[in-house]
């Protein structure tokens, strides 16, 4: 145990050296992914009159924290290595290809966390001392960090059913950039799901991308906390991601060793 444990712990460095090699691009990249939710605040602000100020001001400032950890988009990042035939020497690691990409691609929330750390700082300042969080209490935090750790493994479940795609197609490259501009548009990562109509919200609501975002969003500044039904459809989401993404990789490879990529 303590040995498998080393080794997805060694992934977990290795990843740390990817990203830190790069740290320049990576900066740029974490402040270029946050100025698409200050230009619609700034837009929310200036236009939306009939919009409240103080929650918009505090849903677009949490978001621009939490979908740094909780969006993920490596589907191309798994398609290369099969396309390329990379996957086969993860293969010959004596460790599951998956969980070892799950711990390795954890590093980049975290590098990216302490490359603005001192902006992250004052955010949340910012954000308590103007009492944008009326509801905050030591059980939504709870909550909020539990949410968002399943938020960031249902988004890299899907990267993963996605990226999968490219043992037996090519499209999977176009529909992987569909889903990103759905994710994007429909996990509260441009707007709130609360402009659109009351039939189109319910709709939204039983979709995963809302669990990636707005769902964080919705523990942390809604009055109410999200109920059981939400925690269940969550989990459950959870659940068949992964389930796909094991059962999409075990044919995958079948057919990859069979053919070659």
């Amino acid at each position: 145990m303590l040995t498998v444990l080393r080794k997805y712990l060694l992934t977990t460095r290795m990843g740390f050296q990817e990203l830190l090699a790069f740290r320049a691009n990576l900066f740029v990249w974490t402040i270029v992914a946050i100025i698409p939710t200050f230009l619609s605040l700034v837009i929310f602000r200036t236009f939306g009159s009939k919009v409240n100020q103080d929650y918009i001001t505090a849903f677009f400032l949490s978001a621009s924290l939490i979908r740094n950890v909780t969006i993920l988009f490596a589907h191309d990042r798994f398609a290369n290595d099969i396309y390329n035939g990379n996957l086969s020497g993860y293969l010959l690691k004596p460790f599951s290809y998956i969980v070892g990409y799950t711990f390795r691609l954890l590093t980049g929330p975290l590098i990216k966390f302490f490359l603005v750390f001192p902006f992250v700082i004052y955010i949340i300042y910012f954000l308590i001392s103007g009492d944008y969080l009326p509801y905050l209490n030591l059980e939504r935090v709870i909550l909020l960090v539990i949410s968002m750790a399943g938020g960031y493994l249902l988004s890299f479940g899907i990267s993963l059913v996605i990226g999968f795609l490219v043992f037996w197609t090519e499209f999977m490259y176009f529909f992987g950039d569909m889903v990103v501009a759905t994710t994007l548009l429909f996990s509260g990562a441009v707007f709130p799901l609360s402009i659109f109509p009351d039939w189109a919200e319910k709709i939204l609501n039983y979709l995963p991308f809302r669990y990636v975002l707005q769902f964080q969003l919705d523990i942390l500044l809604q009055e109410k906390v999200p109920g059981v039904r939400d925690f269940a459809v969550f989990g459950f989401y959870l659940v068949v991601v992964w389930v796909v993404a094991f059962w999409m990789f075990r044919l995958g490879v079948r057919k990859y060793e069979a053919y070659g990529n």
